[in-house]
């Protein structure tokens, strides 16, 4: 996660990302830090009041996680109830301005997001899991739009571990066209001037996928 040991590095990788941009659509611009994210929506009379993420860092980063705080030194892919307890939290020191990498909206509007509450952290098959919670603040009874992603897109999210919800909310999932989004950025960035100095894009937000929840409020 950015807040933390991903920040390091960052202006490179980026550099990096951006080398890979300019290749033939195809031959792969990536991101750095996947995270397979889950999502379960909390509603009340028919407004999201919260939202509980799930994030599972992929095998890599795992590992650069583990020997950055010295945990499995035995290497058996086992953490004990003390070293988990030692990684617990680990990603919930977010420095100020960070919003989570998880965007809320309804009616066009954003929706404002409570700070983080831990929920658990595990080590599954060599990749670590941490829950969160947030408070959803001001929503109205009409349905939210709900998007994860990092701006910079130096950490790449998916929804690979689900969505939940009440059973009176409806759930929707337009998935981004990751190839015509590539394309398009491709043709942005081949306006830039080769003299030209601009900050690189953030282009987090053109490769997330788009959750729309509607809850029907009780009768």
């Amino acid at each position: 996660m950015r807040p933390a040991a991903a920040r390091a590095g960052e202006w490179l990788g980026r550099l990096l990302w951006l080398a890979l941009m300019v290749l033939p659509v195809g031959a792969g611009a990536h991101p750095h830090v996947f995270v397979a994210t889950g999502l379960r929506l909390v509603a009340e009379k028919g407004r999201i009041t919260g939202v509980e993420v799930a994030w599972q860092y992929d095998e890599f980063y795992s590992l650069l996680v583990l020997e950055d705080m010295n945990l499995d030194q035995d290497h058996d892919g086992v953490l004990s109830e003390d070293e988990l307890a030692q990684l617990e939290g680990f990603d919930m020191n977010w420095v100020e301005g960070f919003e989570g990498d998880l965007y809320l909206e309804q009616d066009g509007a954003p929706l404002g997001l409570g700070p983080p509450e831990t929920r658990g952290t595990s080590f599954e098959e060599g990749k670590i899991v941490t829950r969160h919670f947030r408070a959803v603040e001001g929503a109205e009874a009409a349905p939210v739009v709900v998007r994860a992603y990092d701006p910079t897109y130096y950490t790449a999210y998916d929804l690979g571990l689900g969505i939940e919800a009440p059973e009176n909310c409806a759930v929707s999932v337009s998935e981004v066209d990751f190839d015509a989004k590539k394309r398009d950025l491709l043709d942005e960035l081949a306006e830039i001037p080769e003299d030209g100095e601009v900050p690189f894009p953030e282009v987090g937000a053109q490769f997330a996928d788009k959750v729309e929840v509607t809850c029907d409020a009780p009768s």
